[in-house]
């Protein structure tokens, strides 16, 4: 009798021992993890992108600052007891005068995180055009290579 599911079953099995049976990359030391692979942008783009990962990096650091400042100052108006503007006018003077000024701190740093975001968005999109200009001089080289034969 033949069974077609066996036939499934043992393809699975073939390539699953085809594959354990691959030899691995010599390494330098069998406990060590093997490097990273360079990231695609460094390793297709050249000198420029270098430079724009660390600028974005940079505003990455620059965003998170800024929400943590946002974070920090949410958690002070809850502390002093305001969650609703409706509560604004039960607020003692002080405590309103103080929500008042965390409200501005508040925007400024949400306008901080507006800024970093358009500057990431900035610098993503300078890749793509850095990417695009590469990959068309590459497809230009591709085709004006001289044939020989």
């Amino acid at each position: 009798m033949f069974y077609p599911r066996l036939l499934q079953t043992l393809t699975f099995l073939i390539l699953t021992a085809l594959a354990n049976s691959a030899p691995l990359p010599d390494s330098v030391c069998p406990s060590c993890p093997s490097p990273p692979p360079p990231s695609a942008l460094q390793a297709r783009a050249g000198p420029g992108v270098p430079r724009i990962l660390q600028e974005a990096a940079m505003w990455k650091q620059v965003y998170s600052n800024y929400y943590t400042a946002w974070l920090d100052l949410v958690n002070e108006q809850k502390r002093l007891g305001f969650r609703h503007i409706s509560q604004l006018d039960s607020l003692p003077p002080a405590a309103r005068e103080r929500f008042r000024q965390i409200l501005d701190q508040t925007d400024e740093a949400a306008q901080g995180m507006n800024r970093a975001l358009l500057e990431v968005e900035r610098l993503r999109r300078m890749d793509q055009v850095n990417m695009h200009y590469i990959m068309d001089a590459l497809n230009m080289h591709i085709v004006e290579r001289p044939r020989h034969g």
